[in-house]
């Protein structure tokens, strides 16, 4: 553990991060900061072409290129370590469960007549080490989600996988106590790597690479209801409030009662929709291809009233928003990258208030194109760009400092709440219900960020 470097200006407490456990003091970023780079890591890789999603618990950020896992302490923004994949997979996807860092290794498709198997592989948030790992049927997983302290992601063979975490690990501390249980979906769909969503009622939606949307029973796999469009449903949906809203590749946003399939709401793109679904309060935010002959620029952010489907505002951008929007209750943050003949690379970072309509303050500008998805912390912003560099942004952190309190000579635990929400504070994600309950604590489904404030 490095040595503090920060005293708490309330309880004289040393701090390792930025903020304090005894008085519940935060370092909120001053107003001049906001918006600007606090600083920046390179890990001299270049991150896959399809981008990859950022994932943080406690201290420690994960993210990966095409076979590579790396660890980074978020405090002294040092590389912990490092683990290597066989060049015969490709990372899919990470994702953080109990004390493991879950990663998705697919076939890297190098030999089509020869395709190797996909594995789960379970690596130590701490070391990177192997915990374990599981072969599956299929050369090729979605991304993983957590329900009730199970684990369910779907193979390109058709089936649902679901590995329950509650089991003591086995005696030689390499695979799960009980194997994987698998469950035939019928009728059979065309498989998606997105991750699947689960309601509260027992069904599970994964998604898929059809025009038919389904439904199936959690525990059976039969079909409980349908949905046709007018192409592909490959990317996670969100939920909330017993509403499914989902892109689909036929250039819209559909909005769906996750009981019976019937459509909600529906919302077309002008041209085209570039990234994934960000859902916030009222707001569902959009990111979209809308060039006209009129508009010099091509890309924007709309935002819809989530519940009935209405633009509200339209934003141009410059560049294609590729990445996720990612949004809190003081503003949503947007990334764009732009390569044309007279600019061969940009990244544009964009901060609207939360009806998308104001720019809150001037685009940072950098001369590498964006290629992760966004990810917040208490007060940062963080945006990875092709070459493998990784800006933090300050932003202005959702909490409050606390009032002065008496000096104590040891440390005491702060008291500790559990947070109600549709959605994850960190990385977006739509919850079904309350957080997911885990004998270490409370913990976001998919990036596993802890809950407890």
């Amino acid at each position: 553990m490095p040595q503090p470097t920060i005293i708490c200006p309330q309880c004289l407490t040393p701090l390792h991060t930025d903020s304090c456990s005894n008085c519940g003091w935060h370092n909120s970023p001053q107003t001049g900061q906001i918006g600007q780079i606090a600083w920046q890591v390179s890990l001299n890789q270049r991150l896959p072409k399809g981008g990859c999603r950022l994932v943080t618990w406690q201290n420690m950020l994960y993210l990966h290129t095409e076979q590579t896992v790396i660890g980074l302490n978020t405090t002294t923004r040092a590389e912990t370590w490092r683990y290597q994949v066989e060049p015969s997979h490709q990372i899919h996807s990470l994702l953080v469960w109990r004390d493991w860092l879950l990663v998705v290794l697919n076939d890297a498709g190098n030999d089509l007549l020869n395709q190797k198997p996909a594995m789960l592989l379970a690596l130590s948030t701490k070391t990177g080490v192997v915990q374990w790992q599981i072969e599956l049927d299929g050369s090729a997983l979605s991304e993983p989600t957590i329900h009730a302290d199970v684990a369910y992601l779907t193979s390109d063979t058709n089936k649902l996988y679901s590995i329950d975490g509650s089991a003591d690990i086995g005696s030689a501390g390499r695979l799960p106590a009980t194997a994987p249980h698998s469950i035939p979906l019928s009728p059979d769909w065309s498989w998606g790597p997105g991750a699947p969503v689960i309601s509260n009622t027992g069904l599970i939606i994964p998604t898929c690479r059809t025009n038919q949307l389904m439904a199936f029973e959690l525990n059976s796999g039969k079909l409980v209801w349908r949905f046709s469009a007018g192409n592909w449903f490959p990317h996670a949906p969100l939920v909330a409030e017993n509403t499914l809203y989902i892109r689909c590749w036929d250039k819209h946003v559909y909005a769906l009662d996750i009981t019976t399939g019937q459509p909600r709401w529906h919302y077309k793109a002008p041209r085209d929709i570039s990234a994934d679904l960000c859902l916030h309060g009222n707001y569902l935010y959009v990111g979209v291809k809308d060039y006209e002959p009129n508009r010099q620029r091509a890309y924007a952010l709309h935002t819809l009233n989530r519940h009935s489907g209405e633009l509200l505002n339209r934003h141009a951008v410059v560049g294609t928003i590729t990445a996720r929007p990612i949004a809190t209750k003081t503003g949503v943050w947007v990334a764009t990258q732009l390569h044309t003949r007279k600019v061969a690379s940009q990244g544009n970072l964009y901060q609207f208030d939360p009806t998308g309509q104001k720019s809150l303050q001037p685009p940072q500008t950098i001369p590498e194109r964006f290629q992760s998805d966004l990810l917040l912390t208490d007060s940062w912003l963080l945006a990875g760009t092709r070459s493998g560099t990784f800006y933090a942004v300050y932003w202005p952190s959702a909490k409050t400092v606390a009032p002065p309190q008496p000096k104590t000579a040891h440390p005491m635990p702060s008291v500790k709440k559990l947070v109600l929400a549709d959605q994850c504070p960190s990385c977006q994600h739509a919850l079904t219900g309350l957080w997911q309950r885990y004998p270490r604590g409370q913990y976001c489904p998919h990036c596993g960020v802890g809950c407890l404030v």
